[in-house]
């Protein structure tokens, strides 16, 4: 008998704090419905996904300026200047060949 009664007692007191529980998160959601129950899960999967995207806009908008500022250097000196033409000319002959 007496394990009977501890098995009630502890089922009650579970069912107590499990409804505690959802009144603290209803009250957090601003939710007043009775009949919703309220299931919290971990986001860490979004968590990572967006820092992981974050840190490639950074590393490619890092990369975008750097390569920007090089390409400013390369047409303000004169000696780079007339090697990046040179580069460039035969670029463009080597596309037109190849179409």
């Amino acid at each position: 008998m007496a394990k009977f009664n501890n098995v009630l007692v502890t089922g009650y007191r579970q069912q107590q704090e499990q409804e505690k529980k959802q009144n603290e998160l209803k009250s957090k959601h601003h939710i007043d419905d009775p009949n919703v129950v309220v299931v919290e899960k971990s986001n860490m999967a979004k968590f990572t996904v967006k820092t992981v995207t974050t840190a490639l806009r950074t590393v490619a908008n890092i990369l975008l300026v750097l390569l920007a500022i090089i390409g400013i250097l390369a047409l303000i000196y004169p000696e780079t200047r007339t090697g990046l033409l040179e580069i460039w000319k035969d670029t463009i002959d080597n596309l037109s060949h190849l179409l």
